[in-house]
């Protein structure tokens, strides 16, 4: 798999400095999409709130104040080598920032699951798309962290397919985890051997509502009015990873 990265801050910014009228987002429309026929996507943008407020135009600033594509570049860089020989063919890739603090367009846990195990339209054409979030303060290390996630988790489709299960997904996001290089939980061995006696008997269930809950935990469900497993905050990524680390050893 190769990765071409391409700077999109920029055109979010300018869409940004626009007042929030109509005018706004048709100009958004007309960055994102292609049109033939069928609008099509032309910029990985779907994700970012077109109409978004004060608060996220001052986020996507933090991002370019800290050169954020630069290090998104450095980071594809340094990815060439470790994905020379794996599969997903030629594929672009822009950070994207997404808007979840504001409210009314993005909420956290369900697009969370769309990025991790949806997008296969835009694989399809050739892009992947790094997300910041607006509730986030970016750091360097966070950024890096993100691309080389969202790259390993490209390759990683493109071998095993979509993920339609909660083993799937499980098996999928500890992978990725642990070949982007890891991800730091506070939960103890003893916690994350409850999750994993939590999780068992739900492992072949197809269901978003489910994969929320065990992903991502008991706030996530309830913030959507889910069901709640009884788990922490990430707790089965973390249960995950830990699945995905045990297999590398």
């Amino acid at each position: 798999m190769t990765i071409e990265h391409v700077p999109l801050l920029s055109i979010q910014r300018e869409l940004y400095a626009r007042p929030r009228d109509r005018a706004r987002f048709e100009a958004y429309l007309d960055a994102m999409t292609a049109k033939h026929g069928d609008y099509d996507v032309k910029l990985p943008l779907v994700a970012m709130n077109p109409m978004a407020g004060p608060a996220a135009a001052a986020r996507l600033e933090e991002l370019i104040a800290l050169d954020a594509e630069r290090v998104v570049a450095e980071t594809v860089a340094g990815l060439k080598d470790e994905l020379a020989e794996q599969p997903g063919g030629a594929l672009r890739l822009g950070l994207v920032l997404v808007d979840d603090r504001a409210g009314g367009w993005t909420h956290r846990a369900s697009a969370d699951l769309e990025h991790r195990f949806g997008h296969a339209a835009l694989r399809s054409r050739g892009w992947l798309d790094a997300w910041w979030w607006t509730s986030e303060t970016p750091t360097v290390e966070a950024i890096r962290a993100e691309i080389r996630r969202v790259a390993w988790r490209a390759t990683w489709n493109a071998r095993h397919g979509s993920a339609e299960t909660l083993r799937a997904r499980l098996r999928q996001e500890g992978t990725v985890l642990w070949a982007a290089g890891g991800w730091t939980t506070n939960l103890s061995e003893d916690e994350l051997d409850y999750t994993g006696a939590v999780l068992a008997p739900l492992m072949d269930s197809p269901l978003p509502n489910v994969a929320i809950a065990a992903l991502f935990g008991d706030a996530a469900a309830r913030s959507l009015g889910l069901e709640p497993l009884g788990l922490d905050e990430n707790a089965g990524l973390a249960w995950a990873m830990r699945a995905a680390a045990g297999e590398a050893r």
